[in-house]
């Protein structure tokens, strides 16, 4: 009882699927790995980049698994013998896979792009107006035991801070990432 065409295999659509996962997951690890200052923002952007193809990818695979199910259901309407449902059962399974993982890559990509925007904001605090620097700049500081002041600070000092926000916020989201690929 074979229904559908070529590319609507379901063997091959499960295999298409674990494929475009582990290229997906093997991108990740290979941007984590990268020393904090091999990720520029040039970096960055490439890897929102490859990002952007994955789902592009993902999408022509979750139309393709549609298609696999319309023709299954149709199946199973015309032929109730039960080899057409647990099939459409399969089909059903690997479209909540995809559906799971399609969660993981938008997430992927929204802390991609946070991160894209902090690292932008980081450079334009660097440069800021190069001629026109000013000499201090002031900050509110509050401290744990619910004290608040501020602090005077130089560009300079500035950007550290921000650099330290940035370290801890990637190191944050990264950590998150690879939570929601472990479940």
């Amino acid at each position: 009882m074979k229904v559908w065409g070529p590319g609507f295999n379901p063997k091959q659509l499960r295999e298409s699927f674990k494929d475009l996962k582990k290229k997906f997951n093997n991108l990740k690890f290979n941007y984590t790995k990268k020393t904090e200052k091999a990720r520029n923002l040039k970096v960055l952007k490439i890897q929102i980049q490859q990002v952007e193809v994955y789902a592009e990818k993902m999408q022509i695979l979750r139309k393709k698994m549609d298609n696999l199910e319309k023709k299954v259901t149709g199946c199973v309407i015309n032929h109730p013998d039960g080899k057409a449902g647990v099939l459409l059962e399969s089909v059903n399974e690997l479209q909540k896979q995809l559906s799971k993982f399609g969660r993981v890559v938008e997430d992927y990509k929204q802390n991609l792009d946070l991160i894209e925007h902090l690292q932008q904001m980081m450079e334009e605090v660097l440069h800021l107006g190069d001629g026109e620097k000013p000499e201090t700049s002031l900050r509110e500081e509050s401290h744990c035991g619910g004290e608040g002041g501020f602090m005077l600070q130089t560009p300079e000092v500035h950007c550290d801070y921000l650099k330290s926000d940035f370290s801890s916020a990637t190191s944050i989201l990264c950590s998150q990432g690879n939570e929601r690929v472990n479940q």
